[in-house]
């Protein structure tokens, strides 16, 4: 991964998922990484995190995944204030 931004309060890389390109976002305090919301949106194939949460399919999986484990995903994901 390699560091593109850094704020008081994060260090921002741009790496992989699945394959394309995405950002993490690593907390300063904490050294907490989590993925850009809007990134891991488009690496999956959609417009926009809105595209995705519209999605049947996608809110499928993420009602399974957030009764397996609704910390893994709150944890995982940073969702962009745009």
């Amino acid at each position: 991964m390699k560091l593109i931004q850094e704020t008081p309060t994060a260090k921002i890389y741009l790496g992989k998922f699945q394959g394309k390109p995405c950002r993490y976002i690593e907390d300063k305090k904490t050294g907490e990484r989590t993925l850009s919301l809007e990134d891991v949106a488009k690496c999956l194939g959609f417009k926009n995190s809105q595209e995705m949460f519209s999605n049947d399919k996608m809110l499928d999986a993420l009602g399974k995944a957030l009764k397996k484990d609704p910390k893994a995903i709150r944890d995982t994901i940073y969702i962009d204030k745009e």
